[in-house]
């Protein structure tokens, strides 16, 4: 039997639960957003990895693909950060694995394909769960285990949910504020912020219609502005 640990998403925090949970891997699967490159080189140290690059990988100083192609005991796979630029499977795969979405999804289509994402195992988010996924191959035969991480670390996590609810309270009230068509520069005013921080909420609203709150976020979270704004 051959066990596969499966993650994404670390954004520069490998978990030391993470750890315990791949220590037994015979392989390891990173679907992109790693953000940290201490953390390719702490995997390749437990197990073989297949790794690509996610949006947020951009400067990181190391040769990854976008899209991958291997096989496993058998198993023909499939690896890519975001399944929107995988318009079409090779004929051969079997299991699909992917990231960005931050859900943990383990579903067949319609052709029999297995699509797997891990959700995200590094920073929490606002009311989301911390998972990865371990698979154990058997001639072909696939077992596959959702892993939730709770318990390590709960404190950090809850202060990271906490700046998370804060940030977010703020990009709503501008969201509001722009709906009544008030002036960047007064809104920054207001809620005591860089007028280039709203100047940022209104290009994202603007470019894409019907974003939510949340949805602005996570695209600050992608270029990488989150965390220089929560500590303005």
């Amino acid at each position: 039997m051959t066990k596969v640990g499966i993650l994404s998403d670390t954004h520069g925090w490998l978990r030391d639960e993470v750890k315990q949970q791949l220590s037994d891997c015979d392989y390891i699967i990173h679907a992109g957003d790693i953000d940290n490159l201490e953390i390719i080189e702490e995997l390749r140290q437990i197990a073989p990895c297949y790794i690509v690059r996610g949006n947020a990988d951009k400067t990181l100083p190391v040769e990854l693909k976008e899209r991958e192609a291997f096989v496993i005991d058998g198993v023909h796979f499939e690896l890519i950060h975001n399944k929107k630029m995988l318009p079409v499977c090779n004929a051969k795969t079997q299991v699909v694995v992917y990231g960005h979405t931050h859900k943990y999804v383990a579903k067949r289509d319609e052709k029999g394909v297995l699509w797997l994402n891990p959700g995200c195992c590094g920073k929490r988010r606002v009311h989301q769960e911390v998972t990865m996924m371990k698979v154990s191959l058997d001639q072909g035969n696939l077992d596959v285990k959702k892993v939730i991480l709770e318990q390590e670390n709960a404190t950090q996590d809850a202060l990271l949910e906490q700046e998370q609810k804060d940030l977010l309270v703020i990009i709503e009230e501008i969201v509001k504020r722009m709906d009544r068509n008030e002036p960047m520069e007064k809104i920054a005013h207001r809620i005591k912020r860089p007028t280039e921080f709203v100047e940022m909420i209104y290009r994202i609203k603007v470019t894409h219609p019907g974003v939510t709150s949340m949805g602005i976020y996570n695209k600050l979270e992608a270029n990488e502005t989150v965390t220089k704004w929560k500590k303005k």
